[in-house]
């Protein structure tokens, strides 16, 4: 299956715009709001946030309203967890729609999210 048969027709076109220098982000700002909520509170809450592929070239869509819904589990978790705005989270995944999720949560909270290869070894981090 080719990516363009998972999109509706109107999803060919770009959705993400640069945002000019002037645009504030002022101190409430939040990336993973941001990226999810004017979408799934418009009308593109079932287009595909995001398609991932598995090891034998499967392609599966996660739609907006479905990413968000992941992100609100995981940031729930990270704040059961004691994890506050300015903490750090190492994010140790392969390339998966989770990984993606656990990073936006992690924005959500207002934590920075530390990437990692899962090849690094403990010494390594």
């Amino acid at each position: 299956m080719q990516i363009a048969d998972m999109l509706p027709p109107e999803a060919h076109r770009p959705v993400f715009s640069y945002l000019s220098p002037q645009h504030d982000f002022g101190p409430s700002f939040n990336l993973a709001s941001w990226m999810l909520d004017r979408h799934v509170a418009g009308d593109r809450a079932e287009h595909p946030a995001l398609i991932h592929y598995d090891g034998d070239g499967r392609a599966t869509a996660v739609s907006y309203a479905a990413l968000q819904q992941r992100v609100g589990r995981i940031a729930a978790a990270l704040k059961s967890l004691g994890v506050m705005a300015g903490d750090r989270v190492l994010i140790g995944s392969r390339e998966h729609p989770d990984t993606v999720a656990a990073t936006l949560a992690t924005f959500s909270v207002g934590a920075v999210a530390v990437p990692c290869s899962t090849l690094a070894r403990a010494k390594e981090i």
